[in-house]
């Protein structure tokens, strides 16, 4: 009988760890929530814990280790990602589901996806090769969709929550320096409001050969705010900026 109760409790801590434990899924491939195994597409997806750990100045640098994809960065502001060996506007750029892609968007290497504040996104799909099906015209070599962080009022007891969160880091390579500031309140399961700031300071670049190289640095400071209404039990309403 002694012989059996070790294997029985690794049978019931297996059995907890798989409860814990849930399928990652992605919505961006067929616009519908489906297990990321059983996408037809290649999909690569990056979480919001990942951004951090990997300390990425701009929205392109996140896909940077992502198989399949390149960045070209004309400076440490800028970059524009080639997937499959396409960018500019022949790849589809979405925030929330809604694209981002216009006429002022060219061939080549284009600034734009700089635009959108990596320390406010909670999770990134993207979906490599031909979405114009799914997506209408520019998604060819692929399509990034950036979805946002927000008060997950959902996952809240019913009434009043509020919390509230800070992020510092600080780089002695770079002399840089971002921080953000966010607060999620609402009721929970009806309504909820996510307001956020993000403040980077990036020093100078600095080269082996000829030191330090003035005037590369640069400031940048972010804003972002997301309401989200529960219209139904499946069906929410978002406001964002």
């Amino acid at each position: 009988m002694k012989t059996h109760i070790p294997l029985l409790l690794t049978l019931g801590s297996a059995a907890a760890m798989a409860a814990e434990q849930l399928p990652e899924t992605v919505i961006s491939a067929s616009r519908t929530e489906e297990l990321l195994k059983d996408s037809p597409y290649s999909v690569a997806v990056i979480g919001s814990d990942e951004l951090l750990e990997n300390a990425i100045r701009t929205l392109p640098e996140a896909l940077r280790d992502t198989p399949g994809v390149m960045i070209q960065k004309t400076t440490h502001g800028h970059g524009s990602p080639f997937v499959r060996g396409f960018t500019g506007r022949q790849n589809l750029l979405l925030v929330d589901g809604v694209r981002i892609n216009n006429s002022t968007f060219r061939s080549g290497p284009v600034q734009y996806w700089n635009t959108v504040d990596s320390y406010a996104i909670d999770r990134l799909e993207l979906v490599k090769g031909q979405g114009s099906v799914l997506f209408g015209s520019d998604a060819i070599g692929g399509t990034l969709n950036t979805l946002t962080r927000s008060s997950d009022f959902r996952s809240h007891d019913a009434g009043w929550f509020n919390e509230n969160a800070a992020f510092y880091r600080f780089d002695t390579n770079s002399r840089s320096h971002v921080g953000r500031l966010e607060t999620a309140f609402g009721q929970g399961g009806k309504w909820g409001i996510l307001f956020g700031v993000t403040n980077k300071n990036f020093g100078d670049i600095r080269d082996s050969a000829v030191g330090r190289m003035k005037n590369t640095g640069y400031d940048e400071l972010d804003l972002d705010f997301r309401l989200d209404v529960a219209v139904s039990d499946s069906t929410t309403m978002t406001l964002a900026h």
